[in-house]
């Protein structure tokens, strides 16, 4: 019966050693701009930044947006229409970015990153008006939606700025 104790204790102790020996799902993973996730061994990027095709996080999210576009921006409210101006997106950090104008403000526009396809765009005061919005990229082009309010006036307009390229 000893023996057959010791055995059995043997063979517990090999299986706990064994069982401890599980290799680490991170080792020789590098997440560039992100950190390993020790359950799953895929990376978890940091704000502002994603996963490439190759699972590592090296693409900056505001880059997706920098370029040259032309705005389709229809209005309605108090000054209803369509208007067609060109834009000039500029990276300004990996959750940010700056539109050239947006609507008939004629200043930079700051976007914000809020997750991997919708952003804010930072409430701006000009002339007596604040602008407000949120934006979404949509497959290739994005969209934004933003109120206009003018204080002076008390005329308020809703807008959406479609991009494309």
């Amino acid at each position: 019966m000893k023996k057959e104790l010791q055995y059995i204790l043997f063979i517990f102790i090999s299986l706990l050693f064994l069982i401890s020996c599980d290799e680490d799902p991170c080792e020789g993973i590098n997440c560039d701009k992100g950190v390993c996730d020790s359950v799953t061994g895929f990376c978890i990027c940091s704000d502002g930044y994603q996963r490439d095709s190759s699972d590592i996080c090296t693409i900056m999210w505001s880059t997706k947006f920098a370029g040259s576009y032309t705005v389709t921006d229809s209005c309605t409210g108090t000054n209803p229409g369509t208007t067609i101006y060109p834009v000039t997106i500029t990276t300004s950090s990996p959750t940010t970015f700056d539109l050239s104008t947006i609507g008939s403000l004629g200043q930079s526009i700051k976007g914000t990153h809020t997750n991997s396809t919708s952003f804010e765009i930072d409430s701006i005061f000009a002339g007596g008006t604040i602008l407000t919005g949120t934006g979404m990229l949509l497959d290739t082009t994005f969209v934004i939606n933003y109120i206009l309010n003018d204080t002076v006036s008390g005329n308020i307009d809703t807008c959406t700025a479609s991009f494309s390229n």
